[in-house]
């Protein structure tokens, strides 16, 4: 990151000048920063912060090379001082979230899958089919011109989004919020 070189020039009373040299991050588009989201696979943090326009936007840090070994400081000193959206102050939150990543990269979970329920909803096949941030809904598309919303554990259909003039081929969440679903061909 480039860093600006500003220089000043001030008089005392005392008619001596005093010329001081700063050095300081470039103005940034953004007021602070939010980062309470960690993504367990692969493993990372989602960054969100408020723009000066008081819109929001969302940037992901990757930690592909993360292990219960990772020197969690050196980690978070690194990124602080990668990462202009994060404050020297933010560091107990970063270091509480890389602990969470490290701690769900060590549960030894059982990976045995099974049937737990056929879903027979649609009249045509399916072209797509997208889980929401915390996995307790699902969507799918289908070339019935209509999208499901799903509830993951029970299996049970919650609505059905009909009108679409064609193949419902593209299918989203708005992760990680999970509030809001769009529809594309």
């Amino acid at each position: 990151m480039a860093c600006s070189l500003l220089t000043h020039t001030h008089t005392h009373t005392h008619t001596h000048t005093h010329t001081h040299t700063h050095t300081r991050r470039p103005q940034t588009p953004y007021k602070h920063t939010i980062f309470n989201f960690d993504r367990y696979y692969p493993p990372g943090i989602i960054l969100e912060y408020d723009l000066r326009d008081k819109s929001r936007s969302m940037k992901e840090i990757d930690l592909l090379h993360l292990t219960p070994s990772t020197d969690v400081e050196v980690l978070v000193n690194q990124i602080v001082f990668e990462e202009p959206l994060i404050s020297e102050k933010k560091k107990p939150q970063l270091r509480r979230l890389i602990y969470k990543l490290i701690e769900k990269l060590e549960q030894k979970e059982s990976n045995d899958f099974y049937l737990f329920k056929i879903l027979r909803a649609h009249i045509l096949p399916l072209t797509n089919c997208a889980f929401n941030k915390s996995g307790d809904k699902f969507i799918t598309g289908s070339y019935d011109r209509t999208c499901k919303v799903w509830n993951t554990i029970t299996g049970d259909e919650l609505l059905t989004l009909e009108g679409h003039r064609n193949v419902v081929y593209a299918i989203a969440f708005n992760n990680p919020f999970g509030d809001k679903i769009i529809t594309g061909r």
